[in-house]
């Protein structure tokens, strides 16, 4: 604040006090009016920079209500200027509009508007938040929608339905490109771009790349075996024409490598090598290396070969000191196996990596080694041939099956057919990373016969307070440290024994007995391989369920108080009756997984589920799962009426017999058929049940 307002500050002060010393009034009247109105302006000046302190801690309330409170002061001009100035700066269009107003009334209130001219500067600022206003809805209307629903809307729209322009005029296309090109972050580039127009070609549709490149976030390009090769040419130069400097994610997925030239997918990926912080690569023979020296800010990186494609190993990449601190997740799933120098190599590059995953027939387990002496020390979550997607059916989601999708754990080991993983080994792994053995959540072991459970006794000292899920497999001479494992981690939630490959006892039973949260339990007596899975051939035949029958005993007794909620039992042959009758005793159950034609010792399954009057399943059941358990008639299935039912490969079912089920139930939300007896359901739904099923909510697949 200028120094020469209080000098006239007190020159007027004085006068004052003159003229009443000297009894001359109209002295005093005119220097006490002018000092007030001075002391008025100081006054404002002080609440305009409250204002100034106030939109720079961004709150806005609190600074119009001090504007709106400001009295008549020769000075408001300037200072209103000033304060609209910063609105401008900070793009609060709105907010300038409004202040513009307020502004203007108080003037008005206050007599100051003399004459147009006083008030042109706000008139115009107000003028150009209306322009700015105006272009930003005509460049991206989309972003006045609710996220969702913008994206929705963006994901529904093809680039090449722009480019149509069906029935408009060219303005009204550009109108479109132009609106898109900032709000449009997704564009995919895929096959039925073919099927729908012929403007893969046109100099409009190529125009139309060129405007929406900058606003570009995520490029996905597909290209099908369909095509030949003048229309993946044209694909591959449109997309590697212009430049996508904000990109943030690239996946380029092909069904036939030789049709998607390396080269190009190189150039792609230089072309937004700067902004790019993922990259998902399926079909073209990459290594992790080669993509990361093209883009060293990469953040997740996967890369995911065709499996009928011809295959060579990555050429090993010459000495580099190159680091990629920015890489924290990596997937590679290969058919090759990669010499031991790459993974060496690789993973001293990796210094912030953490999370790692291989899928591969040919997998190199030096890697696993590897890992404890040069993996980063931030590494969460391992996994070795975790099951892939087309297991998913089975292995997918806890409802329904016996492996637990692991990605909603932090920290993870999942090893899978893994013939040298030993107790030594695992505690390495754990050990290795900073957090990993106080955090660890889910261990998931898998191995491909009994003798990968060898020499395990180090591990039943392992102890981990956070341990929710482990998935393991045991013989004799390891059902003692398993046991103690599990005694161990009074955490576990999730029991899952898979595969199966010796009868639990009392012994893994009793401490499993002993978890105070356990809300899920798992048994699988079948091959971890896909075709053996679906040939029903399993590790052994002569089980014994006595363990299992005291441990559901166990839980009934504790009646509400039982926290176990889901159980699936597969492919395990010969249950006694009595072991599934005291399995419907347990309050708590909401989920139940059966599969084998052979599950019930000596009579039907379907005879121990359902009595004369109905089913003998938990009331409380929500979601129900059956899958191969033998020839299914009609009345096996009329009084199973639950939120989720899944009736899979069950051989006799008919759709009269569905057709029955439905309209018995009452709770039916999600109905699932699938691998059922092509000769006894037929191909289209009837009328009926598809009607029935839309005026319930029902869903079905």
């Amino acid at each position: 604040m200028a120094p020469s307002i209080f000098h006239e500050l007190i020159t007027l002060l004085n006068k004052t006090e003159e003229g009443l010393d000297n009894q001359n009034f109209e002295i005093l009247e005119e220097h006490s009016t002018k000092a007030l109105r001075t002391l008025k302006d100081i006054e404002t000046k002080i609440q305009f920079l409250r204002v100034k302190a106030y939109l720079q801690r961004g709150n806005f309330n609190k600074a119009r209500a001090i504007v709106q409170s400001i009295q008549k002061t020769p000075s408001i001009q300037e200072d209103s200027v000033q304060f609209i100035g910063m609105l401008m700066k900070k793009e609060k269009y709105v907010e300038v509009i409004e202040m513009c107003d307020v502004l203007k009334q108080v003037k008005e209130n206050q007599g100051q508007l003399q004459n147009e001219e006083e008030s042109d500067e706000i008139a115009e600022l107000r003028q150009k938040a209306v322009d700015k206003i105006e272009i930003r809805d005509q460049i991206d209307i989309m972003t006045k929608l609710p996220f969702d629903i913008r994206t929705l809307i963006l994901d529904q729209l093809d680039l090449i339905d722009i480019s149509n322009g069906i029935h408009v005029s060219k303005s009204w296309r550009k109108n479109i490109c132009d609106s898109s090109a900032t709000s449009r972050q997704n564009v995919i580039l895929h096959h039925e771009m073919k099927e729908k127009t012929e403007s893969l070609f046109s100099p409009f549709f190529k125009y139309s790349i060129g405007l929406l490149s900058n606003g570009v976030k995520r490029l996905q390009i597909s290209t099908p075996s369909s095509w030949d090769n003048e229309e993946i040419k044209a694909l591959i130069d449109i997309s590697t024409s212009v430049s996508f400097n904000n990109l943030r994610v690239l996946t380029i997925e092909t069904e036939f490598i030789p049709q998607f030239p390396i080269e190009q997918a190189k150039r792609l990926l230089q072309s937004s090598c700067h902004s790019l912080e993922e990259v998902y690569i399926y079909g073209i023979t990459l290594g992790c290396n080669e993509v990361l020296d093209i883009c060293p800010n990469l953040k997740r990186l996967e890369l995911r070969e065709q499996y009928s494609t011809h295959h060579e190993p990555p050429k090993r990449l010459k000495q580099s000191s190159s680091q990629y601190p920015s890489l924290t997740y990596l997937h590679v799933s290969t058919q090759v196996e990669y010499e031991t120098e790459f993974y060496e190599e690789t993973l001293k590059r990796l210094t912030h990596l953490q999370k790692v995953s291989f899928q591969s027939v040919k997998f190199n387990w030096t890697f696993l080694e590897l890992l404890c002496q040069h993996g980063s020390k931030e590494l969460r979550h391992i996994s070795i041939n975790a099951p892939p997607d087309q297991y998913s059916q089975y292995m997918k989601n806890e409802d329904d099956n016996c492996t637990i999708d692991t990605s909603r754990y932090d920290y993870v080991v999942d090893v899978h057919r893994c013939p040298n993983m030993t107790a030594t080994l695992l505690l390495q792994l754990v050990n290795h990373s900073v957090n990993m053995k106080q955090k660890i959540e889910a261990i998931l072991l898998s191995p491909e016969r009994s003798s990968g459970l060898d020499n395990w006794s180090p591990f039943q000292y392992f102890t981990a307070p956070c341990l929710q899920y482990i998935q393991f497999s045991f013989n004799k001479a390891t059902e003692v440290a398993f046991a103690n494992v599990i005694r161990n981690c009074p955490a576990l939630e999730i029991i899952n024994i898979f595969p199966l490959i010796e009868t639990p006892s009392n012994i893994i039973m009793g401490a499993i007995k002993t978890l105070p949260v356990l809300r899920s339990f798992t048994v699988q007596n079948s091959s971890y391989d896909l075709y053996d899975h679906l040939h029903n051939r399993r590790y052994i035949t002569d089980f014994n369920d006595t363990a299992i029958r005291d441990f559901f005993t166990h839980h009934a007794l504790l009646d509400k108080h039982s926290t176990l909620q889901h159980v699936s039992l597969r492919y395990i042959s010969s249950l006694e009756p009595e072991t599934l009758e005291m399995l419907f005793k347990i309050k708590n159950l909401k989920s139940l997984n059966f599969a084998d034609d052979e599950l019930i010792n000596g009579q039907s399954f379907y005879s121990v589920i359902n009595g004369p009057d109905g089913s003998l399943l938990p009331n409380q059941l929500e979601i129900l799962v059956l899958e191969d358990i033998g020839i299914t008639t009609d009345n096996d299935v009329q009084f199973l009426d639950f939120s989720t039912i899944k009736l899979l490969m069950l051989d006799g079912l008919t759709t009269a017999g569905l057709k029955g089920m439905v309209k018995n139930s009452k709770r039916l939300k999600k109905l699932v058929v699938d691998l059922c007896d092509q000769k006894y359901i037929q191909d289209n739904i009837p009328a009926e049940i598809g009607d029935f099923m839309k005026r319930n909510n029902i869903q079905f697949n």
